[in-house]
């Protein structure tokens, strides 16, 4: 409400303090008859005074009227309109306040814009949801997680936009609570809007032609020779071929037109059988004028001209269908329908393009300047969002702030970020991070260049990050406050219609406070741009990444490649996917055969680390993944799965194996009627072998063989199911993941008073020389009202046997509710 009250009240002191000050100069008992402009302006001044005095008098019976937001109060009710009505009708008779009774109208044009279409709530919900679960760091305690939901979908001067409001509050004294604001510019829904508007004012045929090629020239040729033979018949038919030509159309068209429904077209006049019985009664009278009889003349030249008029009508039929076939068994009616479809397919691609929506929209409706300015926008988050640039610059990156991009008609890009970065440990993640404190990041960026992002584009970036210091569990500095800045080039390619080739380089250089000791000596204290495009150490703090994908359509073959190559002093925080001094390779193969009943998946990845310049110390990590899977009726499959992995540590030219897997698996879906109900079995076998170093002088080795099944059998509304998974170890270890382990869970899903549903279970599992446990799962969700839903789960598990002093989690609970307001707006 109060973002229509703010412009509505300042329009309105504005005008009633010009109106006052002017007054003023001119009291009321000077030249009151006055006819000149200061004579009037006591006279406008009590009018204008008296009319905001009422309309102010309004504003909280206007405030809290369920239309204040409709057209016709804003536009007839507003003291806005009232005022610049009266000042109008004054300022229109005087010659000097021609200017600003021009500036005037424009004023108002642009307020008559801005007014007409007011704040719209779509869609709201607001909804809670609880967690209590058991923390594995602290035996014998429990975290509880409390947030609470708030989200809108809005139509702002008919913009879309999302807005959100989310309260986290963890119970305990580690964590504080932890709230987010986020609102985005709903741009699918923008341009499903104008699409729908769009519908009715185009052609799609005129978004494309005919697909050129052989195919239009054999088309026009074969409808040349049908043309030449039809012409052919004028003289046995005379000039009735021409009507009947005409009827038939274009000759083009015949090619692909049906021979039956032609026939009824040209015989629409003509019952069936007809040229059989004109021919018999024609016969006859014939015979009788032979015979010297007397005849209806009228009647037999009338016959003459029709039974002609059939025969023409079957021969024509006859050479649509001889030239026809000769269509057919040459192939062309074949290409000709590939042609037709391949090309309803491109209208439909372009069509709901985005740039061809955009362009249609700014040709074929009549839109806003509001609505004109966000064709241009790709994206507007304010609050709480996900920034991604591209893969060396900022990338999944968590940012409270603005996050913008623009693409205008021009094809020119331009992208902004800024606002903060707070890392925040989550609870499952403490063990690796409760002795580090949470960063925090102020980040700006730019990025501008030619071209969207998720197309061939050529972009320019420099993204800036200023890091305070972070403290560990001790009170000492763990990371030293600096800033950090990032320059990057971004340069795509398309290659035919699916494939692309991307090449982006980056480079980083880090600025620290006075006194902060850099962790490397290559970072020195100097400028931000001698680091970034100094020679010396060039390769340092350098990342490059080139990614090819493409698709061979006649072979049917996925393909993609990528290599990435990061420096040992390169830091960039908006990619935290970016290890220093990393470089990775990968390839990925995807082959259908046997008309795509047989899919082959292939993928390896090869990874090298080096942390530091300083020392020699290399980790190497390859893995590989063979995947081929037949492909059955109903959604059934059956395949099999080989996945290498390796990694070792060279040190001094010393190489050590550190961990080896090696697995092989064997799946099958299946969806069957058994008893005439429908049963579904996903059964998994794998041989798995491990091999891991812990120390110089410790390792562990084990195989294992692992059963998963997964059975449900629909009965009515009640579905029985039976989850069960086996690890079959052939040691026992120290390590509780490494023996031999069974997890059961046997259940009912089923639905109740209409509008819930409901799953109840036991649970078995048993960790060999650990431990053995029994338990019971239970879910429920549903509607309560019509616009209020809820969930709710909860895992309880008690200790059968304890070999070992092991903590599990015992109890762990979720819940939740909604509440789904009613649409305001449309």
């Amino acid at each position: 409400m109060l973002l229509y009250l703010k412009p509505f009240t300042s329009v309105t002191i504005g005008i009633f303090l010009f109106l006052n000050v002017c007054a003023q100069e001119n009291p009321p008992n000077q030249e009151s008859a006055d006819t000149s402009a200061h004579g009037r302006f006591p006279r406008i001044r009590d009018s204008i005074r008296q009319t905001a005095k009422s309309k102010i008098l309004s504003v909280p019976t206007l405030i809290g009227s369920p239309d204040y937001f409709s057209r016709s109060i804003l536009q007839k009710d507003s003291l806005k309109t009232s005022v610049t009505q009266k000042a109008v009708s004054y300022l229109g008779s005087n010659t000097s306040f021609n200017r600003l009774n021009l500036l005037n109208n424009q004023f108002a044009s642009i307020q008559k814009q801005l007014f007409a279409s007011p704040l719209k709530i779509l869609e709201s919900e607001a909804s809670y949801n609880g967690q209590v679960n058991s923390l594995l760091l602290d035996s014998g305690k429990s975290y509880a997680v409390n947030q609470f939901y708030i989200s809108q979908s809005l139509s702002l001067y008919q913009i879309p936009v999302n807005v959100s409001y989310r309260f986290q509050d963890y119970a305990t004294p580690l964590y504080p609570a932890v709230n987010n604001f986020s609102s985005d510019f709903d741009k699918e829904a923008f341009l499903a809007s104008m699409q729908k508007k769009l519908v009715g004012k185009f052609n799609p045929e005129e978004l494309v032609s005919d697909l050129p090629g052989t195919i239009d020239n054999a088309k026009a040729a074969a409808a040349k020779t049908f043309s030449n033979e039809i012409s052919g018949l004028k003289s046995k038919y005379g000039d009735i071929v021409k009507k009947y030509q005409q009827q038939l159309g274009d000759p083009q068209t015949l090619i692909t037109k049906d021979t039956k429904g032609l026939r009824q077209e040209l015989m629409k006049n003509y019952s069936p059988g007809a040229i059989e019985t004109k021919r018999n009664l024609f016969d006859q009278l014939q015979t009788r004028v032979n015979n010297g009889e007397q005849v209806d003349r009228a009647l037999l030249d009338r016959l003459k001209t029709e039974i002609s008029e059939l025969e023409l009508i079957d021969e024509l039929i006859r050479k649509v269908d001889a030239q026809k076939q000769q269509w057919q068994q040459s192939g062309l009616i074949k290409k000709i329908s590939e042609n037709e479809l391949a090309k309803k397919v491109k209208i439909n691609e372009i069509a709901n393009a985005p740039a061809t929506i955009k362009k249609l929209a700014r040709e074929k409706l009549n839109l806003t300047s509001i609505q004109k300015i966000f064709l241009n926008i790709n994206k507007l988050s304010l609050g709480q969002g996900v920034a991604n640039q591209s893969a060396l610059s900022s990338n999944h990156y968590l940012l409270n702030g603005i996050n913008t991009e623009f693409l205008n008609q021009g094809n020119t890009y331009l992208g902004l970020m800024f606002g903060t970065h707070n890392d925040f440990n989550s609870l499952p993640d403490r063990i690796f991070s409760n002795f580090q404190q949470a960063s925090s990041n102020l980040s700006t960026g730019l990025k501008f260049g030619k071209g969207d992002p998720s197309g061939a584009h050529s972009h320019v970036s420099f993204n800036t990050f200023k890091i305070g210091s972070q403290q560990n569990s001790y009170g000492l500095p763990s990371v030293s406050a600096r800033t950090v800045s990032v320059f990057g080039l971004d340069n795509r390619v398309d290659i035919g219609k699916g494939g692309y080739i991307n090449f982006e380089v980056s480079k980083s250089t880090s600025k620290f406070e006075m006194g902060a000791s850099p962790p490397d000596s290559f970072q020195q204290n100097k400028s931000a741009v001698n680091a970034l495009f100094s020679g010396e150490n060039f390769y340092q703090n350098l990342a490059l990444n080139v990614d090819y994908q493409n698709y061979y359509k006649t072979l049917d073959l996925d393909h993609r490649m990528f290599i990435r190559y990061v420096g040992t002093a390169y830091y960039n925080p908006g990619n935290y996917f970016l290890p220093s001094g990393g470089k990775e390779t990968g390839t990925q193969l995807k082959k259908s055969f046997f008309r795509k009943k047989l899919v082959a998946n292939l993928r390896h990845n090869l990874r090298e680390y080096k942390f530091s310049e300083n020392g020699d110390q290399r980790w190497l990590n390859s893995s590989a993944t063979v995947d081929l899977r037949w492909k059955m009726r109903r959604g059934e499959y059956l395949g099999i799965r080989y996945q290498p992995t390796k990694m070792t540590r060279s040190q001094a030219e010393i190489k050590t194996l550190m961990s080896r897997s090696n697995r092989l698996s064997a799946e099958i879906s299946m969806n069957k009627k058994l008893f005439t109900k429908p049963y579904r079995n996903y059964l998994s076998v794998s041989f798995l072998e491990n091999f891991y170093t812990v120390s110089d002088s410790s390792t562990i080795q084990s195989n294992a063989i692992l059963l998963n099944s997964f059975q449900s059998y629909q009965i009515k509304t009640y579905s029985l199911f039976w989850n069960l998974s086996y690890n079959m170890a052939d040691n026992r270890s120290q390590y509780v993941f490494f023996n031999s382990a069974l997890n059961s869970d046997i259940g009912l899903s089923y639905a109740f008073l209409k509008t819930m549903t409901a799953s109840s279970s036991l649970t078995y599992s048993k960790v060999k020389s650990w431990y053995e446990q029994a338990g019971l799962r239970q879910t429920l969700s549903g509607q309560l009202k019509e616009n209020i839903s809820f969930n709710f789960y909860i895992d309880a598990r008690v200790n059968l046997k304890e070999y070992q002093q092991y903590y599990q989690d015992l109890i762990r609970a979720e819940w939740g509710i909604k509440y789904h307001f009613k649409q305001m707006g449309k």
